[in-house]
């Protein structure tokens, strides 16, 4: 039996923002502190409202090679992970709006024997370090280390590595996003209910046909997938809301 796919946790969940969120009975019990949920009559949620803290259900999956990062043939060194542009201001512009951000990445590499998990660690140490140092975030990242003969249940396009997450974080597949630049991504994405985006950043990107990947959005760039996505959960959570309170 091939190994588990593994999780490298990042810092609270719960982020300064907006004193009113949409939120599930659970999340609102779990997010503690000086607040209340009021029942909506939305079935099975609540609006939160706490003084200092903010909850959003639901998060933003990033893949992580040619959408956080160029993508290197197997990336293997430290020294060869590169952010690519905007990335940094993007994944802030989430965070500001009190979206939780998970990378979702498949490394086979480690499989194929081209670098350890041990290496794999100090790659992703990295990317955490590049980012902070621009005010932004990273709060979990899920990775598959299979070879794909191994058929396993997480390697995109499968979304086992999106319901571990949502069972581990309280996310709300729902109301989250899957961003990537490849079709597996958008699969991946679609399988676990979440809405997509396709980003045109991946070295495929001029020979992928994005109306055959069927995503909801395509944008040029991340930060241009994070400009549509912090007024699309707002209109879903206004229209459940709306919806409800008939």
């Amino acid at each position: 039996m091939p190994p588990a796919a593994r999780v490298e946790p990042g810092k609270a969940l719960l982020q300064t923002g907006a004193p009113t969120r949409f939120v599930t009975r659970e999340q609102a019990f779990h997010a503690g502190g000086e607040g209340s949920a009021i029942d909506r009559r939305i079935p099975g949620y609540y609006i939160w409202r706490q003084s200092e803290m903010s909850w959003r259900p639901g998060v933003v999956f990033l893949d992580r090679d040619g959408t956080i990062a160029r993508d290197v043939h197997y990336c293997r060194r430290v020294e060869d992970f590169e952010i690519l542009p905007t990335v940094p201001e993007a994944i802030r512009l989430l965070n500001d709006h009190g979206f939780r951000v998970v990378v979702i990445t498949n490394q086979s590499g480690v499989a194929r024997g081209y670098f350890t998990e041990d290496t794999l660690s100090l790659i992703h140490q990295k990317m955490r370090d590049d980012l902070a140092a621009y005010g932004a975030r990273i709060d979990a990242v899920y990775y598959c280390p299979h070879h794909p003969d191994e058929n396993c249940k997480c390697r995109k396009p499968e979304p086992a590595l999106l319901f571990r997450a949502a069972t581990e974080m309280g996310i709300e597949l729902g109301l989250s996003y899957m961003v990537g630049d490849d079709r597996r991504d958008v699969e991946a994405g679609k399988a676990a209910g979440c809405r997509t985006v396709l980003v045109t950043t991946g070295p495929n990107a001029a020979n992928l046909d994005a109306r055959s990947v069927n995503a909801d959005y395509v944008a040029s760039s991340l930060y241009q997938a994070a400009e549509w996505i912090v007024p699309d959960v707002g209109s879903r959570e206004a229209e459940a809301l709306r919806t409800g309170n008939r």
